[in-house]
């Protein structure tokens, strides 16, 4: 009889100990597909930064270039008839 018992202990105790890696399996899968999912959310948003930032710097350029050309005009360094030709040297 305690041989039986004690078989059947072991094979309660092997079920408990799969149970249990099926359920670590099963959450380190999920969080991993959630992990997976965020990362791709993360990557179009990055894209999304990157394309915002190149807008940005374009922005930056325009009025840099702007206020440059604006004080060259000013100061006398170029005259509108050069930026008419199309001959704008600073």
């Amino acid at each position: 009889m305690s041989f039986l018992f004690s078989y059947s202990f072991k094979n309660v105790y092997s079920y408990i100990y799969i149970l249990n890696l099926y359920i670590k399996i099963k959450v380190l899968s999920t969080v991993f597909y959630y992990h997976i999912k965020n990362i791709r959310k993360y990557a179009l948003f990055e894209k999304k930064l990157e394309k915002f930032a190149l807008m940005l710097d374009v922005e930056i350029f325009k009025f840099l270039k702007n206020t440059i050309l604006y004080t060259a005009l000013n100061t006398g360094h170029i005259s509108t008839k050069s930026i008419s030709s199309g001959r704008m040297y600073l």
